[in-house]
């Protein structure tokens, strides 16, 4: 097995907030047919180790073993070309975090699920958590309007895209807590979750 590690987007925040947060790990796409990302965020820089096995509990490959991993977003490409067809499990541990997640290795994808899950992986928001403006880049094609939701599906900011690489959203004016960002695009839609502290 190959993975090609890719750093994508390292955040700063004083040890307090960061302690609020947990580790998370999401495998794009899932499922995949040769290539497929575990994308791990980090709420402050951790020992890491993460293993993946097959249905039998056989181990496949040590993706990474007891590396210390900066906070932040980090994608690791996981090449599974030479696999056989078949569910896999990936299993992270980052402290007293143990995370488990399955992915499913098929001969082909449907072209809507393979699509939908790079646009997501590849729309980058920084920095999140925010105290005031986010940077959108790598925005789909066709991208029609951006606009942010808050918990209870009301929006508070919408605007329109005017095809530029880099999109700078103020959110200056909207109160602390959680919220969505969501990307039109013709009849689909990205989803982001956003934190402003």
């Amino acid at each position: 097995m190959r993975v090609i590690v890719i750093l994508v987007i390292l955040i700063s925040l004083p040890f307090g907030l960061l302690a609020q947060n947990e580790p998370t790990l999401d495998i794009v796409p899932n499922p995949f047919v040769d290539t497929t990302s575990f994308v791990i965020t980090l709420p402050a820089s951790d020992t890491v180790s993460l293993v993946v096995y097959n249905q039998l509990g056989e181990l496949i490959d040590s993706t990474i073993k007891e590396q210390l991993i900066p906070q932040g977003t980090q994608t690791l490409i996981f090449i599974g070309d030479t696999l056989p067809l078949g569910q896999y499990i990936v299993y992270l541990d980052v402290d007293t975090h143990v995370i488990l997640r399955k992915f499913v290795k098929v001969d082909q994808l449907p072209l809507n699920v393979e699509n939908k899950q790079l646009r997501e992986l590849h729309l980058n928001i920084f920095p999140n958590p925010t105290s005031g403006y986010i940077t959108l880049t790598n925005l789909p094609q066709k991208t029609s309007n951006i606009a942010i939701y808050n918990v209870l599906g009301v929006p508070m900011h919408v605007c329109e895209w005017k095809g530029l690489d880099n999109v700078v959203v103020d959110l200056t004016e909207l109160p602390k807590g959680l919220y969505y960002l969501h990307v039109f695009q013709d009849a689909t839609t990205v989803k982001k979750k956003i934190v402003k502290l």
